[in-house]
């Protein structure tokens, strides 16, 4: 999670290492990144506080606005978490209950994911399930951090949808992963697609515990 004074991205690792791969070698092929199980990002606007939503599906980048808000139940509970003092709040997001710890030694009133509006940082937070559980390791400055432009110049386009439309794209991907080479132009031989869509298949079924049950 890359935080500045406009705001933050939330992202799986792999991003920043396409983003060196670009930096290094000037261009890149998407069909030649490193792969990644997350696709998604989060991104929140401080100005405005509009958070957004940025998934992967096929060859571009599927943004929506996410209108849900966060409402948090504060606790007396306070612990020590890599050296800050930590307070626990609660809430129930999209189909789940989470246990959040924050620090207001932090002057940002943000989190992971989708998570923000408590009076700090969030460090930690899981689900009561123990399904999902997002920590921080360390705190870095950094010299990049990521940003969007960055999807525009490896010419992945990002098309604004609804919450209907983006499960429609879903379920049109996880039925036939190999539309990701047809919308990248890409033509492979049909025992190579046919060797990839059952290997998504195979994956996806294994990742049928997602991290919003409910919209």
């Amino acid at each position: 999670m890359d935080i500045t004074s406009d705001g933050s991205v939330f992202y799986p690792e792999v991003f920043s290492e396409w983003a060196s791969i670009y930096q290094n070698n000037g261009s890149v092929s998407k069909s030649k990144l490193p792969e990644t199980k997350l696709d998604y990002m989060i991104q929140k606007n401080y100005k405005d506080g509009e958070t957004y939503f940025r998934e992967m599906i096929g060859a571009n980048l599927y943004e929506m606005r996410e209108p849900r808000k966060i409402t948090w139940k504060h606790s007396n509970e306070t612990q020590q978490y890599n050296n800050y003092k930590v307070k626990k709040a609660t809430t129930t997001f999209a189909g789940r209950q989470w246990e959040a710890w924050f620090s207001d030694e932090f002057l940002v009133n943000d989190g992971p994911y989708k998570f923000k509006g408590l009076p700090g940082l969030i460090l930690k937070i899981k689900d009561t399930h123990s399904d999902y559980e997002i920590f921080l390791v360390e705190v870095k400055k950094i010299d990049h951090p990521l940003t969007f432009d960055f999807f525009n110049q490896i010419r992945i386009k990002t098309l604004s949808i609804d919450y209907d439309t983006y499960l429609k794209k879903n379920q049109s991907f996880k039925e036939n992963p190999a539309l990701m080479f047809i919308e990248m132009g890409i033509q492979l031989p049909p025992e190579e697609m046919k060797k990839f869509s059952e290997a998504r298949k195979s994956m996806n079924a294994k990742q049928n515990n997602k991290i919003e049950l409910t919209y």
